[in-house]
């Protein structure tokens, strides 16, 4: 549908542009021949000038005669109103007008019954093979955050307990997660990115326990154009780098990415799997409290 009415408007545009080129050659051709006319009387004007007297009298004595042959039919032509041409009578102009008003008339009736845009999103995560499990130690953990300048604290409380097969997170708002030892949330969803459905939780995600040497993941994200089914990608890819030491703890260096562009670098504790720093075009986060640190 859309290429149906650039099409149109093309079109429509293209006539529109001819019909004002002919109607600006028509006037510069009246133009034109008015400047001519005028200039040859001139010229017949002084051409008279240098005839002598004789040839004055003589043509004195025509335009008199011809004056008297002429009044009569010119009192009769005086006495009607004389007829004014406006821009309606020049045909272009007609079609001109046409145009514009059935041009109007088309697009108005598309924009006023078109519907809205209406936009689906869909996530598409790589296969996720895991190497390590969950290994949390009981006690407090903290991130401190940079963002913009702006300095954040997020406090998460680790516990185990019967009712939870696995690890008992508690938030500062005193919301709780248990997340199993697979790194998946209890009765939660099942995606590599976040054990969370928003996503705002620092201190571990799914994914961490696929990392090792040579390892590369990615999750595509589509937003489609329900009338026109337009589709736009973006590919967010986690890749190892490297091994480092991140505050005194053996570390896997993980660069992101969006659309093949850097985005940032994470660093992942090898043994407890959880976030440990990192650098992105948000801001820093960093760990700084967890019973593991020194």
């Amino acid at each position: 549908m859309d290429i149906t009415l650039v099409g149109i408007l093309l079109a429509s545009v293209g006539m529109l542009s001819v019909l004002v080129y002919l109607m600006c050659r028509d006037a510069m051709s009246e133009s034109w021949l008015a400047f001519s006319t005028q200039s040859r009387q001139q010229m017949r004007s002084e051409e008279g000038k240098k005839h002598g007297i004789k040839e004055e009298l003589g043509a004195f004595a025509g335009k008199v005669f011809s004056y008297a042959q002429k009044k009569k039919p010119e009192e009769a032509q005086a006495a009607q109103p004389a007829k004014k041409e406006g821009m309606l009578s020049n045909v272009y102009v007609r079609i001109f007008l046409a145009s514009a008003a059935l041009y109007l008339l088309f697009f108005g009736y598309f924009f006023l019954t078109a519907k809205p845009p209406s936009f689906e999103t869909s996530v598409s995560e790589e296969p996720l093979a895991k190497v390590a499990q969950l290994s949390l130690a009981q006690g407090e953990y903290a991130y401190s955050m940079d963002s913009n300048g702006t300095p954040v604290h997020v406090h998460y409380a680790v516990v185990q307990v019967p009712s939870c097969a696995g690890y008992l997170i508690i938030g500062e708002d005193k919301s709780q997660l248990c997340i199993g030892k697979n790194g998946n949330a209890v009765g939660g969803m099942k995606s590599g990115m976040s054990t969370t459905q928003d996503g705002a939780f620092y201190l571990f995600s799914p994914w961490m326990l696929a990392v090792k040497e040579g390892w590369v993941w990615g999750i595509n994200t589509t937003v489609t154009e329900k009338s026109l089914g337009i589709n736009y990608t973006t590919r967010l890819e986690y890749a190892y780098v490297s091994m480092e030491k991140i505050l005194g703890r053996d570390a896997y260096k993980i660069s992101i990415s969006v659309q093949g562009k850097p985005a940032g670098i994470a660093f992942i504790d090898a043994e407890k799997r959880v976030l440990l720093l990192q650098n992105s075009t948000f801001g820093e986060i960093a760990l700084s409290k967890a019973p593991f640190l020194k």
